[in-house]
């Protein structure tokens, strides 16, 4: 069977809605995402990924709507305020802290680990995926990517059993409505270190081109360029590191940073995303026919 791509999409801040699940196979809201990139490339394209979801938001949800019930009647409600609990809340409460009683950093790195051991078993230890991460979506992979690539700086052993599991066969990190700016604000700009190249286990033929796009609006307040936090960020640009500005509003909301919540059915992220998975697609096939090699995961 020749060897699929496995796709690792995650969310961004606030609740996912009663359609989350479990299952990570089970698309829920990532499924306009899903239906665009089948309007793209084609159906039987699509078959050739292995498409999960990590779901992350349960981690908080419990605990916002647990002091939203207690302050009933004592403070208005509206939707500024679910934005500010069940959103901005997210970014404020996922840090890495030294107080054992605050996991949520641990909790929510559990669920990403959760979703790559289940493409292990899908496509193997070594087999190469794409991650699609939306709005603090992004800052979690990137640091999830980040905590794993600083083991072996500090002679460490490997979090995980897989070159996968360890973040080492990532061909494409695709962000969007990014807002790993915010997080960074604190330290001196040119302090900043991005992750490294996720594609060290990968064969020559999954790791030309820039490995790291990001898509953004400029009308997304919550979304943003990475180029410009500092000169490592700087430094990665254009090899490694590609910004592009695409216009991912709907309706009235494209003028606003409403924006911000339509990249998934933004036909003009589609576009560029279904390219790449056709060239990520077309570069695994390429490095199955070379001779003396074997495909990621065979």
């Amino acid at each position: 069977m020749a060897q699929k791509l496995g796709i690792l999409v995650i969310h961004g801040m606030g609740s996912q809605g009663e359609g989350a699940s479990n299952n990570s196979s089970k698309r829920t809201y990532s499924e306009r995402l899903y239906n665009g990139l089948v309007s793209e490339i084609g159906a039987r394209m699509m078959t050739e990924l292995s498409w999960r979801e990590v779901q992350f938001s349960h981690v908080l949800q419990p605990k916002q709507k647990g002091y939203l019930g207690r302050i009933r009647g004592l403070a208005s409600s509206g939707r500024g305020r679910d934005f500010v609990l069940h959103r901005l809340s997210d970014a404020a409460s996922y840090r890495q802290t030294a107080h054992r009683d605050d996991t949520t950093y641990e909790d929510i790195h559990a669920e990403v680990a959760k979703v790559t051991s289940e493409l292990v078993r899908d496509i193997g230890g070594d087999g190469p995926i794409m991650v699609l991460a939306h709005s603090l979506g992004g800052h979690v992979l990137s640091n999830f990517i980040y905590d794993q690539q600083k083991l072996p700086r500090r002679r460490a052993p490997a979090n995980f059993a897989t070159p996968l599991e360890n973040m080492q066969t990532v061909t494409k990190f695709v962000t969007f409505g990014c807002n790993i700016p915010v997080f960074v604000m604190g330290y001196p700009a040119d302090n900043v270190t991005p992750i490294e190249d996720p594609r060290s286990a990968l064969p020559d033929a999954l790791r030309q081109g820039p490995w790291w796009h990001n898509f953004y609006d400029r009308q997304d307040i919550l979304g943003y360029p990475l180029a410009q936090i500092g000169a490592k960020y700087g430094a990665l640009v254009p090899d490694q590191l590609r910004d592009q500005e695409i216009n991912a509003g709907w309706g009235l909301g494209s003028l606003t940073w409403l924006s911000h919540n339509n990249y998934w059915r933004a036909v003009s992220l589609h576009r560029p995303l279904g390219r790449l998975i056709k060239n990520t697609l077309a570069a695994l096939d390429a490095a199955a026919a070379a001779p003396g090699t074997d495909a990621p995961g065979a």
